[in-house]
């Protein structure tokens, strides 16, 4: 299974990709929206992609609006340190089942 975690923090990204690669997982990183959306237009063969909501450059909403507009149908599961309502909301509304709230800390 291929995965893409999209993290801009260094030590949430390395955990994400070292539990992950501990599963036997192929793990790829981006660090923010404009970095996966190359890797997804690259490799067009992820199983899942992890993604951060808060990111420079380009978010992860946008970044996901752009990949399901492009006809990418991989799931989506959105991680974000706020556990707003309407993130939750723009998470569905964008393609991602599932919403998930995490400490910024690690």
């Amino acid at each position: 299974m291929r995965v893409l975690v999209v993290e801009d923090e260094p030590t949430m990204l390395s955990a994400l990709s070292d539990a992950l690669t501990h599963e036997r997982l192929t793990v790829d990183t981006a660090t923010d929206g404009q970095d996966a959306l190359g890797k997804a237009h690259v490799e067009q063969a992820y199983d899942l992609i992890l993604l951060d909501l808060m990111m420079p450059h380009m978010d992860g909403v946008t970044f996901l609006r752009t990949i399901r507009a492009e006809g990418y149908t991989m799931p989506v599961l959105i991680l974000t340190a706020r556990s707003m309502t309407t993130d939750k909301v723009t998470g569905l509304d964008t393609g991602a089942p599932m919403t998930t709230s995490r400490s910024r800390s690690t």
